[in-house]
């Protein structure tokens, strides 16, 4: 007999706090991405255009390695923001969206624990009037 006997198995998907908002501004990582990742000084990027992923991992500085969190005001902030034009371009490559400066796309993610990495799925991308933010 099982401990779970008489439960029901529920899903309540996966968190919402773990995003990137891509806007004329730039690449917005969520302030939830920089906590569950440790508010880390630097990330490496991957891409995996066969999947239509995009992932962020926490990682020591090296040659290739990005900014991500840097200083005291930088951990208090809600979000990281990167204006990169080529990381745009790619991520919207991939997300397969008609994109002008009125918009702004929003992609979630999922935290892996034991490589302390976040892989955001760009197949499902939300897209709202940057004006009105719906």
């Amino acid at each position: 007999m099982s401990v779970l006997e008489q439960f029901e198995k529920r899903n309540y998907g996966k968190p919402k706090g773990i995003y990137f908002t891509l806007s004329k501004n730039g690449v917005s990582f969520s302030k939830e991405t920089l906590r569950i990742l440790g508010a880390p000084e630097f990330v490496d990027t991957f891409l995996s255009p066969q999947k239509r992923q995009f992932a962020i991992q926490a990682c020591d500085y090296h040659d290739g390695a990005l900014p991500f969190v840097t200083g005291k005001a930088a951990k208090a902030t809600n979000f990281v923001r990167w204006k990169n034009q080529m990381l745009m371009d790619d991520l919207l490559e991939l997300m397969h969206v008609e994109y002008d400066e009125t918009k702004n796309v929003r992609c979630y993610g999922e935290y892996f624990r034991d490589e302390n990495v976040v892989i955001y799925d760009l197949t499902a991308p939300e897209v709202k009037d940057a004006r009105t933010n719906s």
